[in-house]
């Protein structure tokens, strides 16, 4: 038994060229990186505890914790990618199908054993681009032309709604939705090389079966007429995802020449359930609670704090402070896993008075729900508020502020704040001389500003005097104050 920290962070950003127009395909649809901007222990990262167990007969069971530093990031999956040999090009998976779905577009597929080669069940489109997912698979196994290969098990439940269904191969019912299942898709091409050709004759030659087993894959969306992205349900968040499966070898028998018998020969394989320690997941919230989670219900969790004295883990724990924590099961402390957080310095707003808001998608509320993908946006359906616009926020009690965080919006930059004015009320009836007066960079980044002395306050009213690119609308993702 293995186990160990995985921390995934790319080493700096970049920006899909990407286009539905066909001028100049080699320069259209591709990456530019920006390594200009490197990212920092800020910027997005994941942080994943995993445990790996090697069983007698070869079978390797993988069970990973995942999380990140941000939860609210909209990501396309969230799993593992593998490359296996081109002769493992025969496919057999129970799960639905045969045609590959999503989601928010499987229930027309049924939960079946299905069979085929690697890129020849799926529909190529006339511009390459993400395919070939299922959804609610129990397990996979790819082979060579002989009939040897890997099976891969799921071991926890889907993150998808799994319906309830007679398990072809265990014998027993499915438990909806707790019965093991997990996305996964084979495919002769990377994500990236899909991306990169603007026509299926313009894909490489394939180099490797691209496996992907995902606790979760993104929807499809488009409501009705193909408007809107998919549904929050059917987004994959950033926030945390317990996810495992096992890697079983196994050669079909000769005699087994159709489905059913392939099936049957499988079905000695994959009689199997996971035994290995499951890893543990550490998380604050953006208010400073600590929580330390496990698959394995009623096992005891310990828990200690830079060190410190061991304590039972029964609730979330108050951990604005910071420090390193360590986390373990009581019965088994080899499986230890630690991680370090910084101090807490924003605490809880609450919004007392908006100028303008465009109510619904541009609430000023949103600027402290702590979700990146919401935005606070100045009325535009009804009239055109003209600056300057500003949004007043109760700290519940006064407290000594140091400074402030401004997060410009992630899907667009509309009405991202140029210049602006800080002002603090202890009654939030009298304002007095800004604080504070400046410009924010253009970067889309996080804004973060130290007053020159901190100040003792209830109230931060933030005034937004002019946007980045000249127009009288305002917005912002988040708003956060620096304080004790």
């Amino acid at each position: 038994m293995l186990n160990f920290t995985v921390e995934s962070q790319a080493p700096y950003g970049g920006n899909d060229r990407y286009s539905n127009r066909d001028r100049n395909p080699e320069s259209v649809y591709c990456i530019m990186e920006n390594t200009r901007q490197r990212f920092g222990d800020d910027d997005f990262k994941f942080l994943t505890n995993q445990v790996y167990t090697v069983y007698p007969d070869g079978s390797v069971e993988l069970e990973a914790a995942i999380t990140a530093n941000d939860d609210n990031v909209d990501l396309p999956r969230i799993g593992y990618a593998m490359q296996l040999p081109t002769e493992y090009d025969n496919f057999l998976y129970y799960g639905r199908g045969p045609v590959n779905n999503y989601n928010d577009r499987r229930t027309s597929q049924f939960v079946e054993i299905h069979e085929g080669r690697v890129g020849g069940q799926d529909i190529m489109l006339p511009k390459p681009q993400e395919m070939g997912n299922r959804e609610e698979v129990r397990w996979c196994a790819l082979t060579d032309q002989f009939g040897h290969g890997a099976a891969f098990v799921a071991t926890t439940p889907s993150y998808a709604h799994v319906e309830d269904s007679g398990d072809l191969l265990f014998g027993k019912p499915s438990t909806a939705p707790g019965v093991p299942a997990m996305s996964v898709s084979a495919l002769p091409w990377s994500q990236l090389e899909l991306m990169e050709a603007a026509h299926p004759y313009q894909l490489p030659p394939s180099s490797a079966t691209h496996l992907l087993l995902d606790a979760k894959v993104m929807g499809l969306g488009g409501n009705s007429c193909g408007q809107g992205g998919p549904l929050n349900p059917d987004r994959v968040k950033s926030t945390g995802y317990d996810f495992g499966f096992i890697i079983r070898p196994f050669a079909l028998s000769k005699e087994a020449e159709n489905l059913a018998e392939q099936a049957e020969d499988l079905g000695r394989v994959l009689k199997v359930s996971a035994s290995g320690d499951r890893p543990l997941s550490i998380r604050r919230d953006a208010r400073g609670n600590l929580t330390i989670h496990s698959l394995d219900e009623g096992r005891r969790l310990m828990y200690s704090i830079d060190g410190g004295k061991a304590s039972v883990y029964t609730s979330p724990v108050a951990f604005r402070q910071g420090g390193e924590v360590k986390a373990w099961y009581a019965d088994n402390r080899r499986v230890v896993f630690s991680q370090r957080f910084p101090k807490v310095e924003s605490v809880p707003l609450e919004v007392a008075f908006c100028s303008s808001q465009e109510f619904g998608e541009g609430n000023a509320t949103h600027l402290v729900d702590g979700d990146l993908g919401t935005i606070w946006h100045t009325m535009y359906s009804v009239t055109v508020a003209q600056y300057p616009h500003w949004v007043d926020f109760d700290a519940l009690d006064v407290k000594l502020m140091k400074g402030f965080v401004y997060t410009p919006r992630r899907n667009g930059s509309n009405g991202n704040v140029k210049d602006y004015e800080i002002y603090v009320s202890t009654d939030g009836q009298s304002w007095g001389e800004a604080v504070k007066k400046g410009t924010f960079a253009h970067d889309g980044k996080p804004q973060r500003v130290e007053f020159d002395a901190p100040v003792r306050a209830r109230y931060i009213r933030f005034k937004a005097l002019s946007s980045q690119n000249g127009q009288d609308f305002a917005s912002g993702a988040e708003f956060s104050l620096i304080a004790e």
